[in-house]
């Protein structure tokens, strides 16, 4: 690497940094049973164990580009109020790279005269290390001055998470449509970078929603919602999601964002077993960039595999 480019990698470093640190919650994920990452008072949203996998990868085109693999679970508690999750991730842009673990709790507080509805509070923390990687950037010239004073690991302060989920009462033929709001915020800790001169001045970062889950038959339900959030390096980035789905079957979803991403998304239910009620859920999403770079950058893709079995 060149001089020059190693000065432009100085002017950038500090973005570069925010992007591991809030790529884990840079969006609302794809699948549902992470989206407790985001906002820790869909933890309570578990009625079953479930445990889920996934990987994802940004921009395709460029070289190193962002990644990020994830493994996540929710377990509720037998009275269905109160429930947890962890969540274990690695993030990758570059030479950089963020190891990391949430740890959720969230209780469902049953409210209004029919006692259906119900508002979630949850809590979550998260510690993470961040690790640079110089051979990445440097590969023949380990030896340069310039990064002789670079650590080549970091730990972050850990990070709080708070939020909650308010739901109307349960879809039925009586009631086919649910109102979901919700909304977090979560406090990251400024800390100094790799060359001890700068520091993340993104400190705040939340997260809204609002959608509905309509029964539009017996077997075909939708759920239309609103996405908002700080991410993105934008003040204020909004997505519109569409989900369909077929009972005992699979789902269709689809979802625009200001940011410039068109995101589909596909996903198959593998089969319930009868004798447990356990399920296997295969999900993949692509997402198309439309933006002025959108040459350059290319797609980015997901995969989700997702385990559930009820609580007996």
């Amino acid at each position: 690497m060149t001089k020059r480019n190693l000065y432009v990698f100085i002017l950038v470093f500090p973005a570069l940094l925010q992007t591991v640190y809030g790529q884990v919650n840079a969006n609302w994920p794809n699948q549902e049973d992470m989206f407790f990452t985001v906002n820790p008072a869909m933890t309570a949203d578990a009625r079953s164990l479930s445990i889920g996998i996934a990987h994802g990868r940004r921009w395709n085109k460029i070289k190193s580009s962002p990644s990020q693999s994830s493994l996540a679970a929710r377990v509720p508690f037998r009275n269905q109020k109160m429930a947890i999750g962890a969540h274990v991730f690695s993030d990758k842009v570059g030479p950089l790279a963020g190891n990391g673990i949430d740890l959720a709790y969230a209780y469902r507080f049953s409210t209004g005269l029919s006692r259906q509805d119900g508002l979630s509070l949850g809590m979550s923390i998260r510690f993470m290390q961040i690790s640079f990687d110089r051979s990445h950037l440097l590969a023949s010239r380990e030896d340069d001055p310039l990064f002789d004073n670079v650590d080549p690991k970091k730990v972050v302060p850990p990070s709080l998470n708070i939020g909650f989920k308010y739901a109307t009462g349960a879809t039925d033929y009586y009631n086919p449509v649910q109102m979901i709001f919700a909304a977090s915020v979560d406090r990251f800790l400024p800390f100094e970078d790799r060359f001890n001169s700068l520091s993340i001045d993104h400190t705040l970062q939340w997260n809204g929603m609002i959608a509905l889950n309509i029964a539009a038959s017996q077997t075909i339900s939708l759920a239309p919602s609103l996405l908002m959030s700080n991410s993105d390096q934008s003040v204020f980035n909004y997505a519109f999601r569409l989900k369909t789905t077929f009972k005992n079957q699979g789902w269709l979803m689809t979802q625009i964002s200001k940011a410039g991403f068109l995101t589909t998304q596909i996903g198959f239910k593998l089969g319930e077993s009868q004798q447990t009620g356990s399920v296997f859920s295969l999900s993949a999403s692509n997402s198309w960039y439309f933006g002025t770079l959108a040459t350059q950058l290319g797609n980015s893709t997901t995969f989700g595999l997702c385990y559930s079995q009820p609580i007996r």
